[in-house]
């Protein structure tokens, strides 16, 4: 197993089993026999999708679990709801129990299949799909990949057409992988954590303006869904642009706005800041379905009532981008995964309840801040056209997760928070007044900031100029699937050029491999293909 999911495991046993949830919107004539055929095709490219967990009798550590990848299997059926009788509220009453059910499920790891479909259908072409998965064998990248590619084969069933999808991930491939991860070790990112953890110390943070109790330890959690309109969202994604930053730093410095209105405190916030996990140095994870999610428990300062919006973004950015350039995610995965693989005792196959009790009170902040960039998931599959979509995930007793995603090109928020902890208008508060953060950022008018200048002419090699671009060029085009033009490598990589986060994370990796060691901190800085060729060029 990757380090990654022994966190998963722990969290199996204090939340009661980890479930996530995904659900799409379809209008058309949906078979539901050809849905079946499509999940059955889609079991078969990811071994992660035909796993399923043997615990030994007598157990006393996780290093004594199993992972079983079955062959030749054929999922169960998808249950399909008939709600064509009743009326609009009742009919969207019903869809939010259903997103309950599979947003709180208790799944049993030692059952396949550990995700499952179920279909509500409203009217004669109008469907709610659920996809609903435990967290062991997937992450909200993952449940994009599966989605897609459930929608790409059922639309190419449906038009006796093939499938437009990447090869399918062998056993074989996967477990070279997860031996590659695990056997990952830097000492320099080893040396950037111990600083890290050091400069942190013990300090938590514990967002609670109501000054109430956890007395629920297994908590039950709720989620709520808002969406910025296609304009709002376009300009957002245009002021990554004039502030040389990335959309998550925008957003983060629009909540942590949000979050001190409520709760004022001197001491510093903590953000757990979920990071995809999926890149390594010559390891590029970002077409399997699994469980590559990592973490960064990040300290920021709290926004000042007289700070301004450069400022704070700023030094939010330098905060996660040290983190993230330092490869502090990475180095905290192997050190604790390492921990709870070989350390932690079981009884008979579990956690005993006084170390669950240890687990719980361990957290370094109840607020969780995910973005994970666009789904890319289409709009339209053959017949039947994606309208809406939702998702989020259960956490741990007085936890509050914020999943951010753009579909349909708009920014989705959704609110997964435990409701025995927060009150649905504590939630609904903080989420209205975080939009309203993100709209007055996004009417701001900036000053241009400084972009990375070119070598002089009598500096540069102009054949390691040309070999370097070649180089970015050939690169970008093989994580972004198209060719990118001479005009383009001016282009912002963000605001212009679509990719997110990850992506960039990607090329730089990329070049690590082909290029040797690189200023990665310098590169993740970049806006554009050029600034990058300039940095190599230095």
């Amino acid at each position: 197993m990757l380090h990654g999911q022994y966190f998963h495991l722990v969290g199996h046993w204090v939340v009661n089993s980890n479930s996530l949830f995904s659900s799409l919107r379809l209008q058309g004539s949906f078979d539901t026999d050809v849905a079946w055929q499509s999940w059955k095709h889609l079991i078969s490219r990811h071994p992660m999708l035909r796993a399923r967990f043997h615990v030994p009798e007598g157990a006393t550590r996780f290093r004594d679990y199993q992972m079983e990848v079955l062959e030749e299997v054929a999922p169960p059926e998808i249950p399909v709801t008939d709600l064509r009788h009743l009326d609009s509220d009742a009919q969207e009453q019903a869809i939010q129990e259903e997103l309950h059910r599979w947003l709180n499920y208790q799944w049993s790891m030692i059952e396949w299949p550990l995700h499952r479909f179920s279909v509500l259908r409203l009217q004669d072409n109008d469907y709610q799909l659920f996809l609903g998965n435990e967290h062991l064998i997937s992450d909200a990248l993952g449940n994009h990949i599966i989605l897609r590619e459930f929608m790409e084969i059922y639309r190419a069933l449906v038009s006796n057409d093939k499938p437009n999808l990447p090869p399918a991930t062998t056993l074989q491939e996967y477990a070279e992988v997860v031996r590659a991860m695990n056997a990952w070790y830097d000492p320099e990112e080893e040396r950037s954590l111990a600083e890290y953890t050091s400069k942190q110390g013990k300090n938590s943070y514990f967002w609670n303006p109501k000054g109430v109790t956890v007395e629920n330890t297994c908590p039950q959690f709720h989620t709520l869904r808002y969406r910025l309109g296609r304009e709002t969202t376009a300009k957002l994604i245009a002021q990554t642009r004039e502030w040389r930053l990335p959309i998550n730093t925008l957003l983060m410095g629009a909540f942590l706005r949000s979050v001190v209105k409520f709760e004022q405190s001197s001491q510093s916030a903590i953000l757990q800041v979920p990071t995809g996990g999926r890149i390594y140095p010559g390891v590029d994870a970002s077409h399997i379905v699994s469980s590559f999610a990592q973490n960064l428990a990040l300290s920021f300062e709290p926004p000042q009532p007289n700070e301004d919006w450069s400022t704070l973004l700023n030094r939010l950015h330098q905060e996660v981008q040290n983190g993230i350039a330092s490869g502090l995610d990475r180095a905290q995965t192997r050190q604790i995964g390492t921990i709870f693989r070989n350390n932690i005792a079981l009884e008979d196959g579990k956690i005993p309840e006084h170390s669950v009790s240890v687990f719980r009170s361990a957290l370094k902040s109840n607020l969780y801040f995910p973005y994970t960039g666009h789904t890319h998931i289409e709009t339209q599959y053959g017949p039947i056209a994606v309208t809406g979509y939702q998702a989020g995930g259960i956490n741990a007793a007085g936890t509050v997760d914020i999943l951010q995603e753009i579909f349909d090109d708009s920014l989705h928020l959704f609110a997964s928070y435990d409701e025995k902890f927060f009150n649905l208008s504590v939630i609904d508060s903080l989420m209205r007044e975080y939009i309203s953060q993100i709209e007055e950022l996004t009417s701001l008018t900036i000053q241009p900031q400084e972009v990375t200048q070119p070598l002089p002419v009598s500096q540069k090699d102009t054949k390691n100029d040309t070999n370097i671009e070649s180089l970015l060029k050939q690169v970008a085009e093989e994580i972004c699937h198209y060719p990118i033009t001479s005009e383009e490598m001016d282009q912002d990589l963000e605001a212009d050029l679509g990719m997110d986060s990850l992506e960039r994370i990607r090329i730089v990796t990329r070049l690590e491999k082909l290029h040797g060691k690189v200023d990665r901190q310098a590169l993740l800085s970049c806006r554009s293909l050029q600034e990058m060729a300039n940095v190599l060029c230095m």
